[in-house]
C-alpha cells in the first residue's frame, strides 16, 4: 500500500510541473511571451521525463509479478497504450521546443504550429487517459489512499 500513495505522490508532483508548463505555453501561444527561456523549459521537461519514469517504475513494481497477466487485462492494455504514447511524444516534445526557444508563436508556420499543438494534445489525452484508465481498472486509488490514514 505504501507504493501507491509513491504512485499517487508522483502523479500530483508531475501534474503540477505539467500545469505550470503548459501555464508557460499558454502563454507563448498567446504571444505574453516571445520566446520560451530554455534552461526552464528544458528543465520542466526533465521533471516530467523524471515523473513519467517514475510512474512506470512504481507502476511495474506495484503490479509485479502480475505485470503479464495485467496486459490481458482491458483497461491496462488501454493504459499501457496511453503512457507509451506519452513516451513517443515526450521526445517529440524534447525536439519541438527548440522551436519556442528561437521564434515567436506568430511567427512559426502553419506546420510547426500543429506540430506544436497537436503535441500539447497527445500529452494531454495521455495523461488523463492513462489516469482515468487506471482509476476504471483498478477502482478509486484515493480510496485506497484515504483507508490508510
Amino acid at each position: 500500500m505504501c507504493m501507491v500513495i509513491v504512485h499517487v505522490s508522483i502523479l500530483a508532483l508531475t501534474a503540477l510541473v505539467i500545469l505550470f508548463a503548459d501555464h508557460e505555453a499558454f502563454q507563448y501561444m498567446t504571444g505574453k511571451k516571445q520566446t520560451l527561456d530554455p534552461k526552464k523549459t528544458k528543465l520542466l521537461h526533465n521533471l516530467v521525463w523524471v515523473g513519467l519514469l517514475g510512474m512506470i517504475g512504481t507502476g511495474l513494481w506495484m503490479t509485479w509479478p502480475n505485470t503479464l497477466f495485467l496486459f490481458t487485462v482491458p483497461g491496462f492494455q488501454i493504459k499501457a497504450a496511453f503512457i507509451a504514447a506519452l513516451f513517443v511524444n515526450a521526445f517529440f516534445i524534447g525536439s519541438l521546443m527548440k522551436l519556442a526557444f528561437e521564434k515567436p508563436f506568430a511567427s512559426l508556420s502553419q506546420a510547426e504550429k500543429t506540430k506544436l499543438m497537436l503535441s500539447g494534445f497527445v500529452s494531454t489525452a495521455g495523461w488523463l487517459g492513462a489516469t482515468t484508465a487506471a482509476i476504471l481498472t483498478f477502482g478509486n486509488i484515493i480510496s485506497w489512499v484515504g483507508a490508510l490514514f
